[in-house]
């Protein structure tokens, strides 16, 4: 009756798993297309070989359908083993259905699934043939076990003489003739274990030293393990491949276990690969291989190794955290999001289609197999026999522990196949016989008597089952945490890589990546207009989606680079609004790159840190680094993707729908800023005009009432429409070539903001007459009369102009050279003749507490308060600040706000950088009554009607 179930099941398990694979081509079609391109196969062929391959996949379960019902019904003493077959039966159905539903049948001539389809009738026939056969693989491999060694050295010896690499890595020599013998020298290696530590059971297990309290099998006994251990480090060095050893290091280790139960061995072992894994990380050069060296770097750092394809753990960390609970759904995957997910990386593509649902019924049908395979272990009649099986559960779990610990980042990315899914029919062939031997090898298994020898060796299984179980609930415990409690962090987190070479970039260009899926929906949402304040055009996107900008021009700095540029600077307002017209916005914190030019071309990294602000400690660093190449601090691209969450983690129909409503919403993603474009035009053109008297000119226009900024001009600029400047910006030497739109900090710098701050001159006497307003010296009570402030002699002239000096000076302090003394001014002629002599002993007066004060109450100057000295009390560095040198240091835009808290009777306002139009300004009453700044006001208009 049990074997009756078993195939009913297996029978179920296999339509269900055809179901599932045609359901999941059927939504890859419809995937495809939506991409679009040329087309290597039509939706008929597609239809056609999934029907083949179908018929292929249920040909091999029939195969092992009717090799189970001869097993199961030939034996007379049989071990349960009733959910071997089923679990492997529904370890293969998963792969299936994910092989046939990966990337993009229509238009990429990789399409994994029909091959995929052809290695299960494979392996069904040949395991097939292993549970037909009337002796167990034991008894047939005893005769011969001898030369299994020589074969296994042969195989590696092969693989190092003829053996080739995959396209990723050449380099490791894993294939040979077609296909990869190292998935079957693994099953040759465990057979040979099983007979040759059975045959010695007895005399490995009593022969111990006690050594710091561990047992240890005496030095005779344990030099052929060591010897053993050398081979297959010896077999790593020649294929260049770190997941052969691993794996067979663990096989060997649980089996010396189950023979002799001496932990020591166990212990020492594990200390030697930690030491040769160290080793490995520390020198990842050591292993001769580039793709071993890549992927050690890749795991000690998988998000900012900058490396070459070094994002390919994050992509699999990425795939896992979009599966969330549920899955995406079969097929539903992004077409070229994870390029190996059907080779190294099909457990995160797994992940991505089936959700942790999908992880947790794998790992549970591994559970199975194992389990009952180490059942069939322990409950065997002869020491060979319970030696294999156990090797054979061991392998299956080891093969998967190596690729899944590797997929999740616990141990560096190693190229094993996953058992049951991987594509590729020679592993196929290997897992499928190692439960078809389980099985073989469960019937007429049990013992007719338990003796001390037996029953020693099933301690020692049942305590490597305990491993195998917490080994399995740790995997568990990994998919919980990186698949629902980790997900959304993981998926907004970016990955720094290298692409691949390209013109101007020979040794590839460093960039951030993020998850595909969050860029995949932002693709798809178009960006919002900008309108300024009475809703004229500033930036739209034409029919294509194509960004257009009206205004030319008169605001590239400010609208930012063309959005195809990886350099976002943090003053653009396509970056500051992006919230609006994206639905998302950029990160605060984003990542920036330090980077050196080089003389063949392009450029190379330095190093990377955690801030688009420029720092003097960097710089230097960098510069010390460069060897006395050219440095530049490159800000990467850091959109905040927090809000399309929802849309990552919603079902196909729900994504589709919600994407739809925010197209349509056109309003909801618009953004409307202070500017006007008229004003903004006008200023622009002003600006050209001037610009052709001097090297460049910037403007702020701000409504003084209420702190909005009306225009913010600058020239030199850039049109950000223009189709031939990408073209020169994407040269990666443009912002040395092109001195006209560079700066201090490089291409594109705002001359009107926080990065255009520049020495005030003699717009700062207007600073010094708001402290003096402060601090009374202009008027009195609001009932008093104004008065005209203090007067200060300008009487002294030499060859320099009229100057003042103090004792202990080294120079004294002059006005402009051609002009007379100005006799004894007060505040508003001083002013109105621009009179450095009579503003820096003002300045002395009002002493340096004054200028520190007005600063920490929210005025801003320069680079802000940590960055802001006046100079001492009595000094002449102090003197020069109060008419505009030495601390006088300001931007355009902040030279406007202190003028317009003039205009707007001392009330200081600062309006966000977005220029949003109807969000709230910041206000700060900086005098304490409006007429105070009067004389200030009288001041700057006699500058302009009588004055300089």
């Amino acid at each position: 009756m049990a074997l009756i179930i078993e195939l009913l099941g297996m029978a179920v398990i296999a339509a269900l798993g055809a179901l599932a694979a045609n359901a999941g081509v059927a939504h890859a079609l419809a995937k495809s297309a939506e991409i679009g391109g040329t087309e290597v196969r039509t939706a008929a062929q597609v239809q056609a070989e999934t029907l083949t391959a179908t018929f292929y996949y249920l040909g091999g379960i029939a195969a092992l359908l009717v090799g189970r019902l001869v097993s199961g019904r030939r034996g007379r003493v049989n071990i349960p083993g009733h959910g071997i077959l089923p679990a492997t039966v529904a370890a293969i159905s998963i792969g299936f259905a994910l092989q046939m539903s990966y990337g993009d049948p229509l238009h990429r001539s990789l399409w994994p699934g029909p091959d995929f389809a052809r290695g299960i009738a494979l392996a069904g026939g040949i395991a097939a043939v292993v549970l037909l056969l009337p002796r167990d693989p034991v008894a047939l491999a005893a005769p011969v076990y001898g030369a299994l060694p020589v074969l296994i050295v042969g195989v590696f010896i092969a693989l190092a003489l003829f053996g080739r690499g995959t396209e990723e890595a050449e380099d490791t020599l894993i294939n040979l003739a077609g296909f990869q013998p190292l998935e079957l020298v693994k099953l040759a290696f465990v057979v040979f274990l099983g007979l040759f530590l059975g045959r010695r059971a007895a005399k490995l297990r009593h022969q111990r030293d006690r050594l710091f309290g561990l047992d240890f099998p005496r030095q005779r006994q344990i030099l052929p393990a060591i010897a053993v251990f050398l081979v297959l480090f010896l077999s790593f060095v020649l294929v260049n491949d770190l997941g052969p050893l691993l794996i067979l290091s663990l096989v060997f280790l649980a089996l010396f276990y189950v023979v002799t139960r001496a932990g020591g061995w166990v212990v020492a072992a594990v200390l030697v690969v930690a030491i040769l894994v160290a080793i490995a990380v520390q020198v990842p050069a050591i292993s001769g291989s580039e793709k071993v060296a890549l992927r050690m770097q890749m795991w000690l750092d998988p998000w900012f190794n900058a490396q070459p394809n070094g994002d390919q753990g994050a992509l699999a960390r990425w795939a896992i955290a979009a599966g969330h609970l549920q899955g995406r759904g079969l097929g539903y995957a992004p077409a070229y999001g994870l390029p190996a997910g059907h080779t190294d990386l099909v457990q995160a593509h797994l992940a991505e289609e089936l959700g942790l649902v999908g992880v947790l019924l794998y790992l549970f049908c591994l559970g199975v197999i194992a389990w009952q395979g180490f059942v069939v272990s322990s409950l065997n009649r002869t020491p060979e026999r319970m030696v294999t099986a156990a090797g054979l559960s061991t392998l299956l779990v080891a093969q998967w522990l190596v690729i899944f610990a590797g997929t999740t980042g616990m141990l560096p990315l190693t190229g094993v196949p996953v058992p049951f899914l991987s594509y590729g029919k020679t592993h196929l062939v290997t897992f499928t016989l190692v439960s078809a031997m389980l099985a073989r090898l469960a019937e007429d298994g049990r013992a007719r008597e338990v003796t001390s020898e037996l029953l020693e060796l099933r301690r020692g299984s049942l305590a490597v089952l305990a491993s195998v179980l917490i080994a399995l609930a740790g995997g568990v415990a990994v998919a919980v945490a990186q698949g629902v409690v980790l997900a959304d962090q993981t998926s907004l987190r970016g990955a720094i890589t290298t692409l691949a070479p390209e013109p101007g970039y020979p040794a590839g260009r460093v960039t951030e990546r993020y998850d595909p899926r969050f860029e995949e929906i932002a693709r798809r949402i178009p960006r919002g207009p900008i309108l300024d304040r009475d809703d004229r055009v500033i930036a739209t996107a034409d029919a294509e989606g194509n960004r257009t900008y009206p205004l030319g021009d008169a605001m590239g700095t400010l609208l930012g680079p063309p959005q195809q540029i990886i350099l976002r600077p943090p003053w653009m307002l396509e970056r500051l609004l992006a919230h609006k017209v994206r639905g998302y916005p950029e990160r605060e914190d984003g990542n920036a790159l330090w980077l050196a030019e080089v003389p063949e071309g392009g450029e190379r990294l330095l190093f990377i840190v955690h801030s688009h602000e420029e720092k003097p400690e960097d710089r230097a660093r960098a510069e010390a680094m460069a060897g006395g190449a050219p440095v530049r601090l490159l800000p990467l691209p850091s959109p905040d993707y927090r809000p399309l969450l929802p849309l990552l983690r919603a079902g196909p129909a729900d994504r589709e729908a919600a994407l739809a409503r925010i197209v349509a919403d056109v309003e909801a993603r618009t953004a409307r800023i202070t500017i006007d474009a008229r004003l903004q035009k006008a200023a622009s053109d002003i600006l050209k005009r001037a610009a052709t008297r001097g090297l460049a000119a910037a403007a702020v226009v701000i409504d003084a009432n209420t702190g909005e900024v009306l225009a913010r001009a600058q020239w030199p600029d850039f049109d950000p429409g223009d189709p031939s400047l990408l073209e020169r910006l994407r040269d990666p030497r443009f912002h040395s070539r092109d001195p006209k739109f560079t700066g201090y900090y490089g291409a594109w710098t705002d001359k009107t903001g926080f990065r255009g701050v520049y020495q005030g001159g003699s717009a700062a006497k207007v600073f010094t007459g708001i402290l003096a307003a402060r601090a009374g010296l202009l008027g009195g009570a609001s009932s008093c009369p104004l008065r005209a402030g203090p007067s200060f002699p300008c009487v002294h002239r030499d060859a320099e102009g009229p100057f003042f000096t103090r004792p202990g000076w080294y120079r004294s302090v002059h006005d402009h050279p051609l002009d007379d003394p100005h006799g004894n001014p007060e505040f508003v002629e001083g002013m109105a003749v621009s009179c450095n002599v009579y503003f820096g002993q003002l300045g002395l007066q009002l002493g340096p507490e004054a200028f520190e004060r007005l600063v920490d109450d929210g005025l801003e100057m320069g680079f802000g308060r940590g960055w802001y000295d006046p100079g001492k009390p009595g000094s002449r560095d102090l003197a020069l600040t109060a008419f505009g040198q030495h601390a006088s240091m300001m931007s355009v835009s902040q030279a406007a706000r202190m003028v317009a808290l003039v205009g707007g009777g001392g009330v200081y306002r600062r309006c966000p950088p977005s220029l949003e139009k109807g969000v709230p300004c910041e206000e700060k009453a900086l005098l304490a009554e409006p007429h105070l700044v009067s004389p200030v006001l009288s001041g700057m208009r006699a500058v302009m009607t009588r004055g300089t």
